[in-house]
């Protein structure tokens, strides 16, 4: 649910003699502690579920686990080409003031994803949390590749060729 908030639009139907809009922005503070809550639930390593007394007992170590599957799951949501592409046209149609820009949307997202470069103390990043860096590096560099390239007449994939977005992760 914390991902679908981030670039989110409420869509409140209305009749004909209904006033207002019908599609509203999620609320900037509102996307903004989703990317928070992202980045202490799901992206920093949720030790509580790795208990190998409880693992041992049901899950073979021989394959990717679960937890790990789900943040891999939530990076992609959140780096998502459609959902950068939505950012960029919401941030058009109201404005950098009432808009999760994509370039602080990153920017927030890459100071969670690499807090323990900001310590001064030497920090040791366990193997998990650093299959989640790579996982976002990887997601990044797949953003920025497909998005040099215009999709297939036909196709239902956002054009990001015509837009600030891979400029946007390459300076993040």
């Amino acid at each position: 649910h914390a991902y679908t908030q981030i670039g989110g639009t409420y869509e409140n139907l209305k009749s004909i003699d209904q006033k207002g809009d019908v599609y509203t922005l999620v609320p900037k503070d509102v996307q903004k502690r989703a990317m928070a809550f992202l980045h202490k639930e799901v992206f920093q390593t949720p030790t509580w579920l790795y208990d190998k007394n409880l693992l041992n007992k049901f899950s073979k170590p021989a394959k990717k686990e679960q937890v790990q599957r789900f943040q891999e799951d939530a990076i992609y949501q959140v780096l998502k080409p459609s959902i950068l592409f939505k950012m960029t046209t919401e941030t058009m149609r109201f404005g950098k003031e009432k808009t999760y820009t994509i370039d602080e949307m990153l920017t927030d997202f890459n100071n969670g994803i690499w807090s323990e470069l900001k310590t001064s103390t030497p920090v040791v990043i366990d193997p998990n949390r650093r299959a989640v860096q790579k996982t976002v590096l990887e997601n990044m560099f797949r953003v920025v590749k497909d998005a040099s390239v215009a999709p297939q007449p036909g196709s239902t994939s956002p054009d990001l060729t015509t837009t600030d977005i891979p400029v946007a992760l390459r300076v993040q």
